[in-house]
């Protein structure tokens, strides 16, 4: 089995995921945190993060019994150089070469889902509506045109970020699907590797 270390956040301990023989396990020094079968895996998705100066990644892997997730946290700066992103890259290069083995036409999903997607999704209507709803207060409370100026900055920002997250993660956008044979590509692309490093499976 191909064995590599990651930490899902700098505060946090080593994972070891374990790959092969037809299956991913996932150990927290002696403990199994989670053991799946790469045949039963139904779903994989992607997302990306960005929070100041850390990019924050994770795979979902769902089968029919649960979801579990590969988790890492990196620096804007000098990514492609971390250990993490390197170890993020190689669980990536051996997990599909694993999963196309059983499943040629895998594909994964990038984005939020579920949960987290109704989440963002309900926070971007009540910062739009709560926007809207200062913007209206502050026009009609006869400020003077220096402090109306002054106060709908804030209101704005809250308007748009509530306006983008309707946008992004409204319940009726279709799904970014690409080959799971692409994900690579795309982790190098938010990383800005720019030199194209061959991906090794070993």
């Amino acid at each position: 089995m191909q064995e590599v270390r990651l930490r899902p956040a700098p505060a946090r301990s080593e994972r070891c995921y374990k790959i092969g023989r037809g299956r991913i396990v996932c150990h927290l020094a002696d403990d199994i945190l989670w053991d799946i079968s790469l045949s039963q895996i139904s779903d994989i998705s992607f997302v990306s993060w960005k929070a100041r100066d850390r990019l924050l990644w994770r795979i979902e892997l769902t089968t029919p019994e649960q979801t579990v997730d590969i988790s890492a946290n990196l620096p804007t700066q000098g990514t492609v150089v971390s250990d993490d992103y390197l170890s993020f890259q190689k669980i990536v290069a051996v997990l599909t070469t694993a999963l196309l083995e059983h499943q040629s036409e895998m594909q994964i999903t990038l984005g939020e889902r579920g949960f987290a997607q109704k989440a963002l999704f309900a926070f971007g209507v009540l910062s739009t509506l709560a926007g809207t709803g200062l913007l209206i207060g502050a026009a009609v409370s006869g400020l003077s045109i220096s402090r109306l100026i002054a106060a709908a900055t804030p209101m704005c920002l809250l308007l748009l970020f509530g306006v983008l997250l309707l946008r992004n993660y409204h319940p009726w956008r279709h799904p970014v699907v690409i080959p799971l044979s692409k994900l690579s590509e795309v982790l190098r692309a938010l990383a800005g590797d720019r030199q194209n490093r061959p991906q090794s499976g070993g």
